[in-house]
């Protein structure tokens, strides 16, 4: 709607480069480390870019632990209508989630996109987006969220953040 476009654009106006970063889901085990999710925001914002934080309406407990742990972040509040998370990815130049809805929502808009996966398999629940990287625990011998380094999900932001507009989906 119009009155989300206008929430999202006084929220992230004109001129950075934002970068969402949605660190729950419905199941603990598919989280990365919250505390690699305020890392990778403190090397974004290190790097000029501007992160933006996604809070679902279950994890609202974490977002004041998230506000100490990455200062630089904007930390929108879309909890209230879905539109408003789809307004606000609308303005975002990449994101990072974990195998998530909200990872397959910023998917669903066209958010060029890095998926993160630890015990889920990638095959399986990749979302669909023509711009893509998936990062897995595989990928450096693990199979839990830990596993992934926070300098893996950072080189494949700047790798999308890098890529023409209308590169298609790697992995």
């Amino acid at each position: 709607s119009d009155e989300a476009r206008a929430f999202a654009a006084a929220t992230l106006p004109d001129g950075p480069t934002y970068v969402g970063l949605a660190p729950g889901s419905r199941e603990a085990r598919k989280n990365w480390p919250r505390e690699n999710f305020a890392a990778l925001a403190e090397r974004l914002a290190a790097s000029g870019r501007t992160p933006v934080v996604f809070i679902g309406p279950q994890e609202t407990d974490v977002r004041d632990e998230l506000r100490r742990a990455a200062p630089s972040a904007i930390f929108p509040d879309t909890t209230a209508r879905l539109e408003l998370a789809v307004a606000v990815a609308e303005r975002l130049a990449a994101a990072v989630a974990n195998d998530s809805g909200i990872g397959h929502l910023l998917a669903a808009t066209q958010t060029p996109l890095v998926s993160l996966f630890g015990p889920t398999e990638v095959a399986r629940w990749a979302p669909f987006t023509r711009r893509g990287i998936v990062v897995s625990a595989t990928e450096f011998g693990g199979t839990t969220m830990q596993d992934i380094p926070v300098a893996a999900a950072f080189a494949a932001v700047e790798r999308l953040l890098a890529a023409p507009r209308e590169s298609s989906r790697a992995s």
